[in-house]
């Protein structure tokens, strides 16, 4: 607080030296209340306080929590600390940094999307088993691209040698490429099946070992 300047009443004071020191006070008193401001008060504690505008360019309003975390409002801006690092900051440059922060578009309703650090990086929900899932680290560091639909999975995944799409074992699933004009396959290697018996025809009903077998009947009949 600011030195008081209010002096006390002189030796042997008289009534009208009494009557001069309260109107001073009185004086004084309303100008305290008018002008209270932080040469007046340095240190507050209060159950409730209404205002209307805390200057934080200011004033710094923290709140600290056990193991070091705390919530701050400062002319820097505002930050949520955990006790290591700042979970959120946003500076007074209108930046904005989370760290391990779950972002939703609602909490259950369906459809909905999520950010969550902890499971997957992103997941875009038509229901609860109904959706497509980013993950950084599927089985050894191996980022992937999870498909859903009624509690049946597909994969797509770099594992580092090959970009491989995947249905589980058990779950029935194939892979259906569709297009109204050609399908091209361009590479500098190898298209590899794993038997000429896994390549069939849809209009013959047959596989392509069953041709050649045939093929084989028939040019082994003309004594070929």
């Amino acid at each position: 607080m600011p030195i008081p300047d209010i002096a006390g009443l002189p030796p042997f004071a008289e009534f009208r030296d009494l009557e001069t020191k309260l109107s001073e006070l009185i004086q004084k008193y309303n100008n305290l209340l008018v002008s209270l401001d932080s040469l007046n008060v340095v240190s507050l504690t209060a159950d409730h306080i209404d205002a209307g505008t805390l200057n934080a360019g200011i004033v710094t309003v923290r709140a600290d929590y056990s193991g070091g975390a705390f919530i701050e409002l400062s002319k820097d801006g505002i930050r949520i600390n955990d006790g290591s690092k700042d979970t959120f900051l946003a500076t007074n440059a209108g930046q904005v940094t989370m760290t391990g922060a779950k972002v939703q578009s609602t909490v259950s309703s369906y459809p909905r999307i999520e950010l969550n650090s902890l499971s997957h990086l992103f997941k875009a929900e038509a229901s609860a088993n109904n959706h497509i899932s980013v993950i950084a680290d599927s089985t050894g560091q191996q980022p992937a691209l999870l498909f859903s639909f009624n509690g049946k999975f597909a994969l797509v995944q770099n594992n580092g040698t090959a970009l491989l799409i995947q249905t589980p074992i058990g779950q029935g699933l194939g892979i259906q490429l569709s297009a109204e004009s050609d399908i091209f396959i361009s590479t500098f290697a190898k298209v590899i099946f794993q038997s000429w018996s896994k390549i069939y025809s849809n209009e013959s009903g047959t596989t392509l070992q069953q041709e050649l077998n045939s093929l084989s009947a028939r040019i082994a009949a003309l004594g070929g």
